[in-house]
């Protein structure tokens, strides 16, 4: 398993998985685990003494068969501002064991937590290459997505960057 990204929306926090998708480890849906019991899943001892406790999943998320690259809690969003979780859906793949794809898709998804996501933007590249990251910022008083990146230098490696937008570039979308 690899994580990938956590949300943290006191008094919980979701778990996201790149991958295995839950079919295989490239194929159905996004898995992702639900912490519920912050104090039980992270004690003030700094381990658990067997299995971890607090935590619910693993649960699916139809990410249109995308693994998540980042999780982001961010207040304020939504209907009547309550705060909605931002995801970058993106490639299943790579890691220790597998070499990324130039080129793949990325997404960007709403999600308020329990029912399904909404995908705000289908494509990410008009915007941000490999994003891995994914945060809400004010920039001049204007709140802007912001978006960390994993660039190629050579084939495998790669350098972190930072790019943030106006939010409009998710157009009239409501979540």
């Amino acid at each position: 398993y690899r994580p990938a990204g956590g949300g943290l929306a006191q008094p919980e926090m979701i778990i996201g998985l790149r991958s295995p998708l839950s079919i295989d480890r490239k194929t159905g849906n996004a898995l992702y685990y639900r912490v519920t019991d912050l104090n039980a899943f992270m004690p003030t001892n700094g381990g658990w003494s067997g299995v971890a406790t607090g935590v619910t999943g693993p649960h699916t998320l139809d990410l249109g068969g995308q693994g998540i690259r980042s999780i982001e809690w961010c207040p304020g969003l939504g209907t009547s501002a309550t705060g909605r979780y931002l995801i970058i859906g993106g490639p299943a793949n790579g890691g220790p064991m597998e070499k990324e794809i130039v080129g793949e898709k990325f997404s960007l998804y709403g999600w308020n937590g329990t029912n399904a996501p909404v995908k705000l933007i289908d494509d990410l590249k008009p915007y941000t290459t490999r994003p891995e990251g994914v945060a809400l910022i004010t920039v001049g008083g204007a709140s802007r997505v912001l978006f960390v990146e994993d660039r190629f230098q050579a084939t495998g490696y790669g350098a972190r960057n930072a790019i943030h937008w106006p939010l409009s570039i998710w157009g009239s979308v409501s979540f």
